[in-house]
């Protein structure tokens, strides 16, 4: 071998671990190496939760119609379980996954046990299927007397049941403020949603949690029904009637219960970024959702079997779009995208957009900024910039950053009042006090997020973002 093909080979080796030339303990067992935490991994919890099923799959006592069900539940539990993976995967959250526990089981006791049915979905039913014109339609009713009916019945109460879990974590995220140092702030802000992600995942696991209650308490047991009574007491037969059922029902749910749930609930975090809008785009959310489900329950009435596959497609389009650009709004740092889609990332009005192919990191956002003279010469005595709208601002104890007055930040920049502060023991530690009338939503190097109501601070750290309705703030080191 030459010594330039001896050179290009040792370029395309991969590098060495440190210890590589004392033990061989870390590779050969790699859960023992000192720079891997095995535990913290985000594979354990899906796998853990992928053996459970298979075991209690392999185990299952299917010589009973009780132990028939108990497979089937796990099946489609498993389905819906993939597909919740996929987009959470997708999203790159930084929320954790058991987070979203809550609002799948708070839809199986909603709906799938007598207290929550009693408590809560029928209420709600009362009103859209006894009030307004939800109710029952004759099977051969013409199309626009079943679309009514589903979009008032189906669309409109399931997909206001499936959103009160996504609001309840709404109302967490504001409680997590006020117990923040504590433990149950803490628990509070896991389970919070401030953001178009959180919400769209939240109303995800949502929807996945009325698909179960409603195919395994419900409609299995009524399709295990009829195909015993067109068998002749077959059994076999029942089962295959309700798994042909249960099946397809869990698989429908990406472009059915979990896709409508997602699009509320994306309305619903999209409304905490513009506080003054949230009703109107909440409520936008609510019908789009709701004219989607009442036409998926309504379709074979105007065209008979293609009428599933338009209500399948016209719900794709509506559920990636929001879902792409949840993503797209999340002010997390995310790794750089791989398939080209879309670009991760945030920037306010006016601020220079990355060059293509530049890594979507805070480092490389603030490279990106142009810095105007009058900037550069000012220094900040705590060594910080705040970068927005193509500037470089000084933090300055005791400055008032007047957003609005910097060009491109008229509009953007109007309600948003702020005082720099520090710790009145550590001067060290420099905040930046809410004196406006709005919420800010606020995250850490790390991705964590917090409210931070008026009159509250936010702790200024290099890499941290503000959000302020459209506005965003990056907290950089001064070069």
């Amino acid at each position: 071998m030459s010594e330039e093909n001896a050179k290009r080979a040792s370029l395309e080796m991969p590098p060495l671990p440190r210890d590589h030339g004392s033990s061989v303990l870390s590779e050969v067992l790699p859960f023992k190496s000192r720079s891997i935490r095995f535990w913290k991994s985000k594979l354990i919890l899906p796998t853990a939760i992928t053996v459970i099923a298979c075991v209690l799959l392999f185990t299952a006592n299917t010589n009973t119609l009780e132990g028939n069900w108990t497979y089937a539940l796990i099946v489609g539990g498993m389905i819906l379980f993939a597909i919740f993976m996929a987009i959470y995967t997708y999203s790159r959250s930084t929320k954790p996954l058991l987070a979203f526990a809550f609002p799948l089981l708070f839809m199986v006791i909603a709906v799938g046990t007598l207290p929550g049915m009693t408590l809560i979905f029928m209420p709600i039913a009362y009103i859209f299927r006894t009030l307004l014109p939800g109710g029952e339609v004759p099977l051969n009713a013409p199309f626009s007397d079943q679309f009514v009916s589903m979009f008032f019945g189906a669309g409109l109460c399931e997909e206001l049941v499936k959103a009160l879990p996504i609001l309840i974590m709404v109302g967490f995220g504001f409680l997590a403020v006020s117990r923040k140092p504590t433990l149950q702030g803490q628990i509070f802000n896991a389970l919070s949603v401030r953001t178009p992600l959180d919400g769209l995942l939240a109303g995800v696991a949502s929807g996945a949690g009325f698909i179960l209650a409603e195919t395994f308490v419900q409609y299995y047991n009524t399709a295990m029904a009829s195909g015993l009574a067109a068998t002749g007491n077959n059994a076999f037969a029942g089962v295959m009637y309700a798994l042909q059922l249960s099946i397809p029902r869990s698989l429908q749910g990406i472009v059915g219960h979990m896709a409508w749930a997602g699009i509320v609930g994306y309305a619903i975090g999209l409304g905490l970024r513009r506080p003054n809008l949230a009703i109107p785009i909440a409520l936008g959310g609510w019908l789009l959702a709701s004219l989607l489900h009442g036409f998926w329950n309504s379709n074979y009435a105007l065209l008979g079997e293609y009428g599933m596959w338009l209500a399948a497609f016209l719900t794709v389009p509506f559920f990636v779009a929001v879902t792409l650009k949840a993503r797209q709004l999340e002010p997390a740092p995310a790794l750089a995208e791989t398939g080209g889609s879309i670009v991760v990332g945030t920037a306010a009005p006016g601020m220079a957009p990355l060059a293509a192919g530049a890594p979507s990191s805070p480092r490389a956002e603030m490279r990106a900024t142009p810095m105007p003279e009058a900037a550069a010469e000012a220094r900040s005595p705590v060594g910080l910039v705040l970068v927005v709208g193509g500037r470089r601002l000084p933090v300055v104890p005791g400055d008032r950053p007047a957003l609005a007055s910097l060009p491109g930040l008229e509009k953007s920049g109007l309600g948003f009042s702020a005082e720099v502060t520090t710790h009145p023991t550590d001067p060290s530690i420099v905040g930046l006090k809410n004196l406006g009338s709005g919420n800010w939503t606020v995250f850490s190097p790390s991705g964590s997020s917090e409210v931070v109501a008026p009159q509250r601070s936010a702790r200024l750290q290099p890499g941290g973002r503000i959000l302020h309705n459209a506005l965003v703030i990056t907290i950089a080191k001064q070069s």
